[in-house]
């Protein structure tokens, strides 16, 4: 089974770490915001084996440009496959 390289932007990691630190300071589970962050990075590196596996968005202009959008519990990911690179 072929991997695909998994490039995650800046913005995507700042966002990670939002919900990292709002899960342990606001609602005072550090553990739980771990296993959330943990979770979520998990599942944007799976993409790298089924990188379709996810459908495109219903909204234009991003449908023509490719972006899907996969749900982690409560937490949208969107991404696009292009060019071999996820």
């Amino acid at each position: 089974m072929r991997e695909y390289p998994v490039k995650i932007t800046e913005k995507a990691l700042r966002d990670m770490d939002g919900i990292y630190e709002y899960i342990a300071v606001n609602l005072q589970s550090p553990e739980n915001a771990m296993r959330q962050y943990n979770r979520i990075a998990d599942n944007v590196l799976g993409l790298g084996f089924f990188p379709e596996k996810f459908r495109l968005v219903d909204f234009e202009p991003e449908r023509s440009q490719g972006l899907r959008r996969m749900l982690v519990d409560n937490y949208s990911v969107f991404y696009v496959f292009e060019e071999e690179i996820v």
